[in-house]
C-alpha cells in the first residue's frame, strides 16, 4: 500500500508537471537523496490507521509524504515546489482512474497538502538529520485490503 501510494503521487506529479520525468523522482530518505540534478523527492515518513470505514474487508491508513525539490538554483527549486503545490492543491480527492491499480476499487482517495510552522519544520528536519529546506507535506488516505483471516495455532 505504501509503494502504491508513492507510485500514485509520482504519476500524478509527472503527468501534471511538464518539467519532471519519472526518473527525476526519488523516494529516498532526504539525507540520502542525491541532489545533483533537478527533481522531486517523495519520502513517506508517517503511517497511521484511520477510523474511516467505507467498505468491509479494508483498513484505511493516512500516509504522509515529505515532498522536496532540487534544481541547479534556489529559485529553480522554489519554482518546482511552487508548481507542485499548485498542481496538487487542485485535488481534494484522487479519482480511481489516477490511483495505482492496487488502490483502485474502493472509491476516490482523500489528499491533503499542507506545510508546517517554521519552528516545527526546523525540528522535523533535525530529526531527519538533513539540512532544512522548503518542502510540502501530502497526506493520502488509502485502503489496505485485508487478506483472508489467518488462524494462529497455539
Amino acid at each position: 500500500m505504501i509503494s502504491a501510494a508513492s507510485q500514485t503521487l509520482a504519476g500524478l506529479l509527472t503527468q501534471g508537471l511538464s518539467q519532471i520525468a519519472p526518473e527525476q523522482i526519488s523516494f529516498a530518505h532526504p539525507r540520502m537523496w542525491q541532489k545533483d540534478k533537478p527533481g522531486l523527492n517523495l519520502y513517506c515518513y508517517h503511517v497511521q490507521e484511520t477510523d474511516l470505514t467505507r467498505s468491509s474487508g479494508c483498513r484505511w491508513y493516512d500516509l504522509t509524504f515529505l515532498i522536496s525539490a532540487t534544481d541547479y538554483t534556489n529559485l529553480g527549486e522554489q519554482n518546482l515546489l511552487s508548481d507542485a503545490l499548485v498542481m496538487l492543491s487542485q485535488y481534494q480527492r484522487l479519482p480511481d482512474a489516477v490511483l495505482d491499480r492496487t488502490l483502485q476499487g474502493h472509491g476516490s482517495v482523500q489528499m491533503r497538502v499542507f506545510t508546517q510552522a517554521p519552528s516545527e519544520s526546523i525540528l522535523f528536519w533535525n530529526v531527519l538529520c538533513a539540512p532544512f529546506q522548503l518542502a510540502l507535506h501530502v497526506t493520502l488516505t488509502v485502503p489496505y485490503h485485508l487478506p483472508s483471516q489467518a488462524v494462529l495455532m497455539s
